[in-house]
């Protein structure tokens, strides 16, 4: 199983294409846990559908321990992009 790290987690977020829209902040160490997703505008209630569902694959894969994606999901924050005026 992955134990999450900032690379973990960036290198995901890549590998899923979820880092097209704007940019993916990810702050991950002993002190401080947080990631700020940005998508298309309108799509943040699916894209983090589409998250969680790849995280409960995960789960059951036994790629991620239960506990540690809990901990992901309870430090994800997923907004839409908006374009300034």
């Amino acid at each position: 199983m992955i134990e999450l790290s900032k690379d973990v987690i960036l290198n995901w977020v890549k590998e899923l294409n979820l880092d097209t829209w704007g940019p993916t902040e990810v702050q991950w160490n002993d002190e401080f846990h947080r990631v700020h997703i940005i998508v298309g505008e309108g799509m943040k209630q699916s894209s983090r559908e589409y998250i969680e569902g790849v995280v409960a694959k995960n789960i059951e894969t036994k790629v991620i321990a239960a506990d540690e994606a809990e901990e992901f999901l309870k430090h994800l924050y997923v907004t839409d992009y908006a374009q300034e005026d």
